[in-house]
């Protein structure tokens, strides 16, 4: 019903934006400026790290690519570790595995694992995305011009988007005023105002005092009832080493 009802025009935004910071897009006018890449792809197999790589040698002369995966051990069969990813790549030296401060980074590259979530702290920090063509990515782009779609495992295609957002003042004009339009349809406020007629407006809820701070756990549990008293003792003691908090369980 709600898809029926609400302006087929809108995407009806799965998480909330906030205002972004203004930010100097230093690197597009002195070449000197080192871009830092970020590629957000957490070590996944399908992210195609030596073409990326080779995107950028094709387009920057100064950058550092960042990713954010430091683990030492595959946590599922479709992971890298750190050093297997090195392995990869036919140049290690431009990688790191630090973090640094979400808004200090130049470009973001997405991979098609948690594109969603990827594409969406990019523009929330005001930061160009390059993604791979999927569905979500293609249709932001169609909509609202806030992501630049691009086969990232064609390191051509990736060297001539790297460009034209570099050099092409009227595209990188276009892809900021796209991310406003994103972020201001994802505020909170426009939300609310898109969903109240359907589901109503419930006032926000006020924290009460308490005598002792409330820890609040939540269990997602599924498939354990060989393991639940084990859990559910491990809790009771965590409570009594902590006699001065008051626990609340959500199951």
């Amino acid at each position: 019903i709600l898809a029926e009802e609400v302006d087929s025009k809108l995407v009806l935004p799965r998480y909330a934006s906030y205002p972004a910071a203004p930010k100097e897009h230093l690197w597009r006018s002195d070449h000197r400026v080192q871009v830092r890449v970020l590629i957000a792809g957490d070590g996944h197999t399908i992210t195609p790290y030596q073409s990326i790589l080779e995107g950028l040698q094709g387009s920057l002369g100064n950058f550092r690519i960042f990713v954010h995966n430091s683990i030492d051990h595959r946590q599922h069969p479709n992971q890298l570790t750190g050093e297997a990813l090195l392995q990869q790549v036919s140049d290690p030296e431009p990688f790191s595995f630090t973090r640094i401060d979400s808004g200090e980074y130049d470009l973001v590259i997405t991979s098609p694992f948690r594109a969603h979530l990827n594409i969406h702290a990019g523009i929330n920090n005001n930061i160009p995305v390059i993604s791979y063509p999927t569905k979500l990515a293609s249709d932001l782009w169609q909509r609202y011009k806030c992501v630049a779609p691009c086969d990232i495992t064609k390191p051509d295609k990736l060297a001539a988007t790297v460009a034209k957002i570099r050099d092409d003042e009227a595209a990188f004009t276009s892809l900021m005023e796209g991310m406003g339009a994103y972020r201001e349809l994802h505020s909170r406020d426009n939300i609310s105002k898109k969903l109240a007629p359907y589901f109503g407006k419930k006032p926000r809820l006020q924290r009460t005092p308490r005598e002792r701070d409330c820890i609040n756990v939540f269990l997602l549990l599924r498939n354990n009832e060989d393991t639940i008293g084990r859990t559910l003792s491990t809790l009771k003691a965590g409570e009594r080493r902590m006699p001065d908090h008051e626990f609340r369980y959500y199951i």
